[in-house]
């Protein structure tokens, strides 16, 4: 009988040790969260090329470029870019296209 009671004990053991870690994992989820929350503000609204109009993603990050690099279509899409902007772009982050 003893070790039926000593097996839960360490089960509720295991328990508060996960239940302690909750707030850990909560604890990076909500600064990573601000992380993206500042550097969007920030990208958008205080960095120096932020006056450059262009595509939202372009303002925050590279992905968007790599990926329609990747498809092939990178040159149909800043012409279009271009042609709805005008001649300053903001296209990636830190550069400006001019056209």
């Amino acid at each position: 009988m003893s070790s039926v009671l000593q097996g839960f004990s360490n089960m509720s053991l295991e328990l508060r040790d996960f239940t302690q870690s909750i707030p850990l994992v909560a604890l990076i989820v909500i600064s990573l969260l601000t992380y993206l929350l500042v550097w969007v503000v920030y990208a958008r609204h205080v960095h120096p090329l932020a006056k450059y109009p262009g595509p939202f993603f372009a303002s925050i990050t590279r992905f968007w470029h790599i990926f329609d690099v990747a498809r092939g279509s990178s040159e149909k899409t800043q012409r279009r870019l271009h042609e709805k902007y005008g001649t300053k772009l903001l296209l990636l982050l830190p550069s400006v296209s001019r056209c």
